[in-house]
């Protein structure tokens, strides 16, 4: 499981390439005469060959475009513009952007906000976290400092051995078919998340998440 790890970001002046200025221009012109790829909230609804975005916020004024300098190569700009930078843009009045970013060589990324997460610089692999079989899971739970459990351990002796848990759910039919039970545990240094077989019987799975994840909400 990836966990953010941030890395501090270099400022940078950079000139607006040549594409993206005229794609900007395209821009200006489909906000002055009100187009609904223009006023509509969206993240891809305005497009050229090298860049995509579009309104961040109905009625706002501030636009999110992502940018790729070069064909065939990873890196990125992700840049938030208002109205009036893009005017400017637009006319030839501003001919740089200030950008922050990342400090590898191998990256180059860049960003209109200095604290914006890099999903290639600001994200590592943590073998701690992840799903795990039960039998994967022993020594990670011993990490932890909990004896005891097995892979015959059952609902009730997890719990005798590690108390109510902070949530618990499953044991029902929802609609993407049978939700096995499960039981999480809130620990200082991570969340644990142990699933049970169809009757609540062994312990089939557990899952460590980062402290303070939250699932996603849609």
């Amino acid at each position: 499981m990836r966990r953010e790890q941030k890395h501090p970001k270099s400022k940078h002046r950079v000139e607006i390439p040549d594409d993206l200025a005229a794609f900007l221009r395209d821009v200006h012109e489909l906000i002055e005469t009100g187009d609904d790829s223009a006023t509509i909230e969206s993240d891809d609804l305005l497009q050229c060959e090298t860049a995509y975005g579009g309104l961040i916020e109905t009625d706002g004024n501030e636009y999110g475009f992502t940018y790729f300098p070069e064909k065939g190569v990873r890196h990125k700009w992700e840049l938030e513009l208002d109205v009036h930078d893009i005017a400017n843009i637009s006319e030839g009045s501003q001919t740089t952007l200030t950008l922050w970013g990342c400090q590898s060589d191998d990256c180059r990324c860049m960003f209109s906000d200095p604290d914006e997460l890099c999903f290639y610089c600001d994200y590592i692999e943590d073998d701690h976290f992840g799903n795990f079989s039960i039998r994967d899971a022993l020594p990670r739970l011993t990490a932890q400092g909990i004896e005891g459990i097995t892979d015959q351990s059952s609902r009730d002796d997890v719990i005798s051995i590690l108390g109510l848990p902070d949530e618990a759910g499953g044991g029902v039919k929802g609609f993407a078919g049978f939700n096995f039970p499960w039981i999480k545990y809130h620990r200082d240094t991570c969340q644990i998340h142990f699933g049970f077989s169809k009757s609540g019987g062994r312990v089939k799975t557990v899952n460590f998440l980062p402290r303070d994840w939250k699932p996603a909400v849609y």
